[in-house]
């Protein structure tokens, strides 16, 4: 599976920002802990927000591919002459 270089970038960061963070930890200088700590938690709130958009870019395909189905089945019920049908199919869809 290819992935682009920004993801491949931000992933790699994901991961060596906490371990980063960890061996600073143990050094003398504390303006290094506090930014190694700043960055990796700054990178976790990047990820969710990130990862939250994603999610809805999948959730706003869904939708779309679901309502373009419901288009083209209506559409072929009523020009199979079942508008009885097609009209009480969408009455309870409203219901729903």
């Amino acid at each position: 599976m290819y992935l682009p270089l920004p993801v491949v970038l931000t992933l790699f960061f994901a991961a060596l920002l906490p371990v980063l963070w960890l061996i600073s930890e143990f050094q003398s200088r504390w303006w290094l802990r506090i930014l190694c700590g700043v960055l990796s938690l700054g990178m976790c709130v990047f990820l969710a927000i990130a990862f939250a958009a994603v999610e809805r870019f999948n959730y706003n395909a869904w939708y779309g591919s679901a309502s373009a189905e419901l288009i083209e089945v209506t559409i072929a019920g009523i020009e199979a002459g079942k508008t009885k049908e097609v009209v009480a199919g969408l009455k309870g869809l409203r219901e729903d």
